[in-house]
């Protein structure tokens, strides 16, 4: 991910990945947020994401924060995105 915002915006991009359950209801919600980066940076969560008990569905998106106005507003900056990919693994069984 890379950003145009000024690093004292409020302004951000990252991912965000949803947990959700078998009534379409959000489980659990991890965020990542950049907010300035001028050069390629990746963005991953530091350790794994585990999909807590119910699960049905993994919402993964990709997204923009930019306040229209007032102080921290990055109005015309961009962010841009390469390369998503999500890994989903299965652990083993339990004897």
């Amino acid at each position: 991910m890379q950003t145009e915002f000024l690093s004292t915006s409020k302004s951000a991009a990252g991912l965000q990945i949803q947990f959700i359950g078998a009534n379409n209801q959000i489980i659990k919600t991890y965020n990542k947020n950049v907010r300035a980066a001028a050069t390629w940076t990746l963005v991953k969560p530091a350790a794994a994401v585990i999909a807590p008990t119910g699960t049905q569905k993994i919402r993964y998106s990709l997204y923009v924060y930019n306040p229209v106005s007032g102080s921290g507003s990055s109005v015309g900056k961009s962010a841009y995105f390469d390369t998503a990919v999500l890994s989903i693994t299965t652990p083993p069984a339990t004897p």
